[in-house]
């Protein structure tokens, strides 16, 4: 069976030396996710992940594709996109749907049930926080 290809994002927001991750709830179970879809017929991964961000999360931002990363959940592939969060909208295409919160890396850790998703908020938190305190050097 082949696997299907997808995006999500790993929506985080700079917080003093640390960051805040944007989390929102599946349709279907209300778990606590990351924004994820499928990639969009004329749209990059890139722009599909952008794009699952605004609609599911209601948050717009600068994608990483350099830091991305790559994670399997049941029969579907994920390329996981880090996204700087600049603007959360207070209304946005399904906010009458999911759920958002906004919270530390700990938290989301608590709250995300999938262990696939969690090692990935764990290798993208240190990966950002890395690249932020670079940044500040």
């Amino acid at each position: 069976m082949a696997v299907k290809t997808m995006v999500a994002v790993f929506p985080y927001i700079p917080h003093s030396k640390k960051i805040k991750i944007v989390l929102v709830t599946s349709r279907g179970k209300q778990e606590w996710i990351l924004p994820k879809g499928h990639i969009e017929e004329k749209l990059s991964k890139k722009e599909s992940a952008r794009l699952e961000a605004y609609e599911e999360a209601g948050v717009i931002g600068s994608i990483d594709p350099a830091n991305a990363e790559y994670i399997e959940l049941g029969k579907a592939s994920f390329m996981v996109y880090p996204m700087k969060v600049s603007s959360t909208l207070d209304e946005w295409p399904e906010d009458h749907q999911r759920a958002r919160k906004i919270v530390s890396p700990e938290k989301a850790l608590k709250l995300v049930s999938n262990p696939d998703i969690r090692l990935c908020i764990k290798r993208l938190t240190k990966r950002m926080l890395n690249l932020q305190m670079q940044s500040s050097i």
